[in-house]
């Protein structure tokens, strides 16, 4: 399952969950209708299994409305508005409503998209084999900068944007680990307490492993909406 996290103002470390998805899946990752941006990913399969005998899925193609451009990515190629971008390449590219520069980052390619509205997402490109016991190449991301985002903005990402969530209180459990008791609060809401255990996991983009908050299990309580609203039909879908 795709793998994500959240860093959220005021908080000494982010959030993380794997989300649940089949290959052939279509997730909502940011919608912001206000600035007329949509960020939608395809599932595909790792042919890799866990131990409880499901399949491990990753992201591999994510597409990129903005505006009246579309920008797809999969881990063989880029194309912005018909144009062929290569993760090989070293200059940046500055179109007229995105600048594109693709760099190196933990021996990983990393696409930087700057919308230049203060809102700019990276994309990383991934082989599993360093990570797992498979040779499928996958897409990982996170926005850098929120910034511009409106208060409208929705998905499995973006719905974090204008939520306040706090640690209030931690202790330890039987097995050594660190329960953290958080505290979300999102405007026309009610508050919603929940406990979460401080993992380790590889950040997305410089893959290096750090401590995050682990809610993998409990994402129907800090979710928003049903989890199910994350998933769409077509991944052009605005």
């Amino acid at each position: 399952d795709p793998h994500f996290m959240i860093r959220i103002k005021g908080m000494t470390h982010p959030l993380c969950f794997d989300f649940p998805a089949k290959p052939g899946d279509v997730l909502r990752l940011l919608s912001d209708t206000q600035s007329d941006l949509f960020v939608n990913a395809g599932i595909i399969p790792s042919f890799e299994f866990d131990r409880h005998g499901k399949m491990k899925t990753f992201m591999g193609e994510i597409i990129i409305s903005y505006k009246s451009h579309v920008m797809k990515i999969t881990p063989s190629e880029i194309i912005y508005d018909g144009a062929h971008l290569f993760w090989k390449d070293s200059l940046p590219y500055d179109f007229e409503e995105v600048k594109v520069e693709i760099i190196t980052v933990g021996g990983f390619r990393v696409l930087n998209v700057d919308f230049r509205n203060n809102v700019q997402i990276a994309i990383k490109k991934t082989n599993a084999s360093r990570f797992h016991n498979s040779s499928v190449e996958y897409l990982n991301m996170y926005i850098e900068n929120e910034a511009g985002l409106s208060k409208a903005s929705d998905g499995i990402l973006g719905q974090f944007l204008h939520r306040y969530i706090s640690v209030y209180k931690q202790r330890s459990n039987k097995k050594d680990q660190i329960v953290g008791h958080l505290q979300i609060k999102e405007p026309g809401f009610d508050t919603t307490r929940m406990r979460a255990v401080l993992v380790k996991k590889p950040d997305e983009i410089t893959a290096k492993r750090e401590p995050c908050w682990n809610i993998h299990s409990r994402l129907k309580d800090v979710f928003d909406r049903n989890v199910q609203d994350f998933y769409i039909k077509d991944i052009m879908q605005t």
